[in-house]
């Protein structure tokens, strides 16, 4: 399987078979020592432990790509490893923890380099920050994120930044017609 075929099965939500194939993708990576392919599969199901809330694979997931990303020279992959390490801090509701793990994955990022991973970083430190009750520092993360959606224009991207608009609306009686 391929990077874009395992998008696709994220983005369809087949969650089982997308964690079913990213482990034995990576085994198999890790078997033949191609460490950055086992990275990438490391991180592949680390995100997708994390959406069908698998907390404690998620990190143990996160851990082994993190480990692996100290062993490349990428460091678009080592934010990436932050990125999903934050994912799934904040699914075991260790926020501060997340935040600071998030903060690590933007200091990672080069500038100008994956602005769509920049824009994902901001919208899940935005959650995060929600979710732990600072509503400045996700109001913060949201606009940085949201400016990076608007110019990406990136579907996915802007219905989550959308949704997450919506937690600093306040309905009116007339939104209910």
């Amino acid at each position: 399987m391929n990077p874009e075929e395992a998008e696709d099965l994220q983005r369809k939500g087949r969650y089982g078979e997308l964690l079913r194939t990213s482990l034995r993708e990576q085994a198999l990576a890790e078997r033949d020592g191609r460490k950055t392919d086992a990275l990438r599969w490391s991180l592949v199901a680390a995100r997708t432990c994390g959406f069908i809330g698998r907390t404690d694979e998620a990190l143990a997931h996160a851990a082994r790509a993190g480990v692996l990303a100290r062993e490349t020279s990428d460091p678009e992959l080592a934010a990436k490893a932050h990125y999903v390490r934050g994912m799934a801090l904040r699914g075991a509701r260790r926020y501060d923890e997340a935040l600071q793990t998030l903060q690590a994955a933007l200091d990672a990022l080069p500038a100008g380099r994956d602005e769509a991973l920049r824009a994902e970083i901001h919208l899940e430190t935005a959650e995060t920050a929600l979710a732990a009750g600072f509503r400045d520092r996700a109001s913060e993360a949201l606009a940085r994120g949201s400016a990076l959606v608007h110019w990406l224009q990136e579907p996915r991207l802007l219905a989550w930044s959308l949704y997450l608009r919506s937690a600093f609306e306040t309905p009116s009686p007339a939104d209910l017609q």
